[in-house]
């Protein structure tokens, strides 16, 4: 841009700018210089009536009456451009602020419905108690109940983030002079707080029924191992006896039949004592038929083969009875001794095997109570094991084999004993070990529980004092406010202590999930920060409103500027920082008129400037007006004085976004065809 290179003397000052303007489309020499007008720093023109080699050659100066014409020329056309530029921005910022508030409805409505929606999908599910007829089946139901809390804690906040969000959009709908926003039936906070408290019940309904129905299919379920270790255990003892029953004869002497007697009869006696397990077989099958559990076809299959087999052996063993008592007259003596020895080998026996399969079965392993029983069971009959050791040393002094009835002897039986022992002291201990472990992680449960909820009720608390309206002046306000941010911020340790506790319990491996959530709790004080932070920008806003007499609107976007180029957000910004909030707002100043103006506001010379020396920046660059009144006078002039305005009229001025913008929300001006009216908008604007 040219610059004179001497002295002008007859340049004239004709315009005082607070914006760069080009003015490359004058033939005249000009310069531009900074003045001090007002007591504030500004951009001037100045313009030569002729150029300066013309004025410094020419032999006759002119006359005043040719420099006031000169003057008035340029006055005019500056003074139009001014005017122009201030009613198009007028119209802009209610543009803007009409796409605010729209926003700001539009995102309402999408996050209530979203919420809404995602209530009554859990609320439906719950109150349906669709459980599954499988453990698979209930505990995927358990992990997605488990699913559910973890997101329950998110929506919580957004529920909470909605109301915050409403009463926000409301409040600046006020100042702004439009009407509030009343969501439609259904989206109301009322109405999500109603579906929020529907689900809430019908979860706790829902989760009772499904650990409970959960439990009944477990023990359903280990009663069918039950059920098929039993007849496994029995078929195996009846194929057994069944083979032995097909090799027995009578025998040729007396003491083969008198051995083979008394042989039948402790079959015999161990037959009526399996008698017992196979009716505990038929109660199992008939209790697992009833519940309709498991393999219904295998369980009838199981239960008839078992009792087929029993119904063989029963015959066979009478038939056996029956050719050796027909023998019974020719058979004399009894080995006593060694049938008692038999007997007693036997019972035992049977008993270390029960306590053997036993110990393999989650029927057994996962109760201290049955694991007692059977070791009580065992210890109860120490005194038989003794005397089965007495019989064997008379049967040995005899010189009687101790397996002449049955294929057992003493020292299997001994040996027997003291493994099964071993192995049930261990398993009742490991097991007792387990279930301490179990109380210990229930204890941490319980403790991280109470301390989620002592927290959350504290930052109810705090939430409520925050939000809860305050009388006084808005300094007053804004003091008590800020004397409660400590009190907020000590939340951080609380929130590390819950954190150490969850990384306690998730380090213990279990599956079971407190009521509270360790990122249900960050959410929840993150949301309390947040409505901190918002209650004191808005108050601080209304301070400043108050001190510099300017709309909430104005002050908002001064901070919302200033927020944005407080990249390291100390609070303070410094002269590069200052730049980049005008050229944001539309203003760029030259390298000079920057430092100048940073200069004058930053008065400590401290090379930063906080938000308060910002806004008497931009205070002292704005005019306060009737904002409403403003806009109309804007709308009137690009009307060109008009009733209504033209779409040509709109183009001249306004960019294509504005433009479409006005014609899409701005209503048709009655009986003439291209025109909209500009007063009927505005006062919907302002007035609803």
């Amino acid at each position: 841009m040219p610059h004179c290179t001497r002295t002008i003397p007859y340049a004239i000052w004709i315009w005082h700018l607070t914006w760069p303007i080009s003015l490359s489309g004058f033939p005249r020499c000009w310069t531009r210089m900074t003045w001090l007008i007002d007591g504030r720093e500004s951009v001037c023109v100045c313009v030569c009536a002729r150029p300066s080699h013309d004025i410094l050659q020419v032999s006759v100066k002119p006359d005043e009456r040719s420099v006031m014409t000169y003057v008035s020329m340029y006055h005019k056309v500056f003074s139009q451009m001014n005017k122009n530029q201030r009613h198009v921005n007028r119209i802009n910022r209610i543009i803007d602020m009409n796409k605010h508030a729209r926003g700001g409805r539009t995102d309402y409505m999408e996050r209530a419905q979203k919420l809404q929606d995602w209530l009554n999908k859990h609320g439906t599910e719950f109150e349906a108690q669709v459980l599954g007829n499988t453990i698979p089946e209930l505990e995927s139901k358990v992990a997605d109940l488990k699913n559910y809390k973890r997101a329950k804690g998110t929506m919580a906040a957004e529920k909470e983030y909605i109301k915050g969000a409403l009463k926000n959009l409301n409040h600046q709908l006020s100042v702004n002079g439009q009407p509030e926003f009343v969501p439609p039936e259904g989206l109301r906070p009322e109405d999500l707080e109603a579906s929020w408290a529907r689900v809430v019940k019908s979860e706790r309904t829902y989760e009772q029924v499904l650990l409970t129905e959960l439990a009944r299919l477990r023990e359903l379920e280990n009663k069918f191992q039950e059920f098929l270790r039993r007849v496994k255990q029995l078929q195996d003892w009846m194929d057994k006896k069944k083979k032995r029953l097909d090799e027995l004869v009578v025998g040729e002497t007396l003491s083969a039949i008198d051995d083979n007697l008394h042989a039948h009869d402790v079959f015999e006696d161990e037959l009526g004592k399996h008698e017992k397990q196979r009716i505990s077989v038929e109660e199992l099958a008939e209790e697992l038929k009833a519940a309709h559990y498991g393999d219904e076809h295998l369980i009838q299959q199981k239960q008839e083969q078992a009792g087929t087999q029993w119904g063989e052996i029963a015959q066979a063993t009478l038939d056996h009875r029956k050719r050796l008592e027909e023998a019974r007259d020719r058979w004399a003596s009894l080995r006593t001794t060694c049938l008692q020895f038999t007997k007693l080998a036997l019972d035992l026996q049977r008993r270390l095997e029960h306590s053997d399969n036993a110990l393999v079965s989650p029927y057994y392993r996962k109760n201290l109570d049955r694991l007692g029983q059977l070791l009580a069971d065992l210890e109860a009959h120490a005194g038989d094991l003794d005397s089965l050791n007495e019989l064997a040393a008379v049967l040995i002094s005899a010189g009687v084999p101790q397996d002449t009835f049955a294929d057992v002897s003493a020292a299997d039986i001994n040996s027997q004993w003291a493994e099964v022992m071993e192995r049930l002291e261990a398993a009742k201990d490991d097991l007792a070990l387990e279930e301490e472990k179990e109380r210990g992680i229930d204890a941490l449960l319980e403790d991280f529980s109470l301390a989620a909820k002592e927290f959350n009720e504290w930052c109810a608390v705090q939430r409520e004092e925050i939000l809860s309206p305050n009388e006084g002046p808005l300094e007053v306000q804004l003091s008590v406010l800020q004397s409660k941010a400590p009190d907020v911020h000590t939340g951080k340790e609380k929130v590390d202590t819950l954190a150490k506790s969850w990384e306690e319990i998730e380090s213990t491996g279990t599956d079971k999930v407190p009521s509270h959530t360790l990122d249900n709790i960050v959410k929840i004080y993150e949301n309390l920060e947040a409505v901190l932070k918002q209650r004191l920008n808005y108050i601080e806003n209304e301070v400043m409103v108050g001190k510099f007499k300017v709309s909430q609107g104005q002050i908002q976007e001064w901070r919302d500027t200033f927020d944005f180029v407080d990249k390291d957000k100390s609070g303070k910004i410094d002269i590069d920082e200052f730049d980049s909030s005008l050229k944001a707002l539309g203003t760029e100043l030259a390298e000079n008129e920057l430092d100048a103006a940073f200069k004058a506001i930053d008065l400590d010379g401290s090379g930063e400037i906080d938000f308060d020396e910002y806004c008497n920046y931009m205070i002292s660059q704005t005019v306060g007006t009737d904002f409403q009144k403003d806009v109309g006078e804007s709308f009137a002039t690009l009307a060109g004085g008009k009733e209504y305005v033209t779409e040509d009229d709109l183009r001249k001025n306004l960019g294509d976004q504005q433009v479409a913008y006005l014609l899409a929300n701005m209503p048709a001006y009655p009986d003439v065809e291209g025109a909209y009216d500009y007063k009927t908008f505005i006062q919907q604007t302002f007035e609803g």
